[in-house]
């Protein structure tokens, strides 16, 4: 998967919010359309706030209602890569 990766940002190196940090990470490495993966409803507040789509991995430890929320969700990471396509327009 490192040619997917291009780099990472996390609390430990901003001291900052989620949100704040996904936004500081595109910059970082150039990214202009980017989606988040999580499975808490705390990913999906803090992608709303970077306004970045959210994908829910319902095979994760949290729990969001994708229907409710209207999120996209995939069931195993192998259907990540046609989620992304679908939802940034590749």
């Amino acid at each position: 998967m490192e040619d997917l990766i291009d780099g990472h940002v996390c609390f430990g190196d901003t001291g900052k919010s989620k949100d704040v940090s996904m936004r500081i990470c595109m910059e970082k490495c150039g990214i202009d359309q980017a989606l988040y993966v999580g499975d808490t409803k705390g990913d999906l507040d803090s992608s709303r706030k970077a306004k970045i789509p959210f994908v829910y991995a319902s095979y994760g430890f949290g729990s969001v209602d994708p229907e409710k929320e209207k999120v996209a969700w995939i069931e195993t990471f192998a259907q990540l890569p046609e989620a992304a396509d679908r939802i940034l327009g590749k």
